[in-house]
């Protein structure tokens, strides 16, 4: 009895392998078809295969682009806005490939110089309070309730240069305010600071932004996040990323102006 049980579980065991090894099999071939399928779109979209998605590993490349692909498609925020966010957020990682690649991209979409400064200081001001805040230890459900000013946070030497420099900030400028306020959602959301994204969402529902912005700006942020990983990853040559981001540029505006 003990002899066919050994018999039956070593076949058993045989059996369960064998499944695992076609299943693995089964799956590497269905990564090299979705790798292929996206490394071809990739190239039709931006006329060249660009290093920072050669830097992704290929079984998970096809994903990668889907949620790429998908955020940068038309949707509740305006694409120059979009890009806007993605400087803010770029600009304090900080990540150079990334601000060039939105301070590019924001200019494509009609970014005048004066918006390309606002959510770049925008997205220090936003760094710079989350900095104070954390720094003095605030109750969070206290600061919730609305009582707690920032300021008493501040050194007294310094504190009128400070309230000055973030009550100018907050408009009005070039950016309107739920625009500037989607900047530092994206922003604080990826610090990450809790302080921040609670008030920068009051701020936005009360400035009429729907949840879908909301989740965008969010997400857009978390995309800008990732990429900047990625490429720092690579250790990518910063002259060569931006050669490489010109023909692209350059490529898809082409594409566009033809259709």
């Amino acid at each position: 009895m003990k002899h066919l049980f050994k018999k039956v579980s070593k076949k058993t065991v045989f059996i369960i392998v064998l499944s695992v090894f076609t299943i693995s099999l089964s799956a590497q071939e269905n990564n090299t078809e979705a790798y292929e399928k996206a490394k071809q779109e990739i190239t039709q979209t931006f006329g060249t295969f660009p290093s920072f998605f050669d830097a992704f590993p290929k079984y998970a490349l096809h994903g990668a682009w889907q949620s790429f692909k998908e955020l940068q498609a038309p949707a509740s925020i305006s694409p120059k806005n979009r890009e806007l966010i993605g400087l803010g957020v770029a600009s304090q990682i900080p990540c150079d490939y990334c601000v060039y690649f939105h301070t590019e991209s924001a200019k494509a979409f009609g970014a005048t110089d004066e918006e390309i400064k606002e959510a770049v200081a925008y997205g220090a001001l936003v760094r710079h309070w989350s900095t104070v805040i954390h720094g003095a230890q605030v109750d969070f459900e206290e600061f919730k309730k609305g009582d707690y000013n920032m300021f008493d946070a501040f050194p007294k030497y310094a504190l009128s240069g400070a309230e000055q420099a973030y009550n100018e900030l907050q408009g009005p400028g070039s950016i309107e305010t739920k625009n500037r306020e989607l900047i530092g959602l994206a922003v604080s959301s990826q610090i990450p600071c809790n302080y921040c994204v609670w008030s920068h969402v009051s701020t936005l529902k009360a400035e009429g932004a729907t949840d879908e912005e909301i989740k965008e700006a969010v997400a857009y942020g978390a995309l800008v996040r990732h990429w900047s990983t990625v490429i720092h990853g690579a250790q990518t040559d910063l002259d060569e990323f931006k050669k490489e981001f010109d023909g692209m540029l350059k490529y898809m505006l082409a594409q566009a102006k033809a259709k």
